[in-house]
């Protein structure tokens, strides 16, 4: 078994404004999901805490490889605005899009290379109900679940002004 690094991606609804559409179906593009449930999702947000609602996940269990390439072609993305006629306040909307509207955490999965050999033994792992950590719930997976978890800390990382 070995732990594989993901991303989980979450979402600023703020600002997307009154453009709740427009970015569904750009991001929904991009993550390979349905504007609709973006949408649902955003709307439940503003329904939960009107004008303050903070980050939402969009999605769990990306690959880095996947939010990499999701990453990069936001930062070209036009959300359907013609570039060469934006005004001053599409053209700052665009830009807080492109850096600031989607963002990733860390997070990881366990893979069992030899598929499910020995299952009853290694026991199996499920995600915190913080996120992020796995706790392991049979099997050796519990038995060392402690050492295998590590220990709590500061993770310290950079980000670019891009996102990266």
């Amino acid at each position: 078994m070995v732990s594989v690094p993901e991303k989980t991606v979450l979402l600023d609804p703020e600002l997307c404004g009154p453009d709740v559409a427009r970015v569904a179906e750009t991001c929904g593009r991009l993550l390979k999901l349905s504007p609709a449930e973006i949408t649902r999702a955003v709307e439940a947000a503003e329904k939960r805490a009107p004008g303050k609602h903070g980050a939402i996940v969009i999605k769990r269990h990306v690959p880095v490889a996947e939010w990499d390439a999701v990453s990069s072609a936001l930062r070209l993305e036009t959300f359907g605005l013609e570039s060469g006629t934006l005004s001053r306040r599409d053209s700052q909307r665009l830009g807080a899009w492109r850096s600031r509207l989607l963002w990733a955490t860390e997070s990881e999965v366990r893979q069992y290379p030899y598929g499910s050999r020995l299952a009853q033994v290694l026991g199996i792992a499920t995600p915190s109900d913080e996120g992020g950590s796995l706790v392991g719930q049979c099997g050796l997976e519990l038995t060392y679940d402690e050492t295998l978890r590590g220990r709590p800390g500061v993770c310290d990382s950079e980000q670019g002004c891009h996102g990266d």
